[in-house]
């Protein structure tokens, strides 16, 4: 699957990643209408690597089938934030960095 045209997006924080794909995980279908799939990128450019968790939601699901572990990727990705709230609790706070393109590094 090709990747899709670069999306016009207001009120994201959009950024790029570059690194070398260390995990790749399966697919899971966490609602009747909602799938995601996890995948990890370790940066090389940095003094001190990181292993970063990225998804990919919905139809972007299959963009990783065309990458290998070992492969460096530059990966584009939006910031999403999300809080959530119970009577009476202190309210916590999630963040995710959710793919939408990868392409070769």
């Amino acid at each position: 699957m090709a990747n899709p045209p670069d999306l016009k997006l207001k009120n994201k924080t959009m950024c790029n990643i570059t690194g070398k794909i260390i995990v790749i995980n399966d697919e899971q279908q966490v609602t009747d209408s909602f799938k995601k799939r996890s995948f990890v990128v370790e940066t090389t450019t940095d003094q001190h690597p990181q292993s970063i968790l990225l998804e990919l939601h919905q139809t972007y699901v299959d963009l990783i089938d065309a990458y290998e572990i070992g492969q460096e990727v530059t990966v584009s990705i939006n910031i999403r934030g999300k809080a959530y709230a119970k009577p009476l609790e202190e309210t916590k706070y999630f963040n995710s960095l959710v793919a939408w393109k990868i392409q070769p590094a």
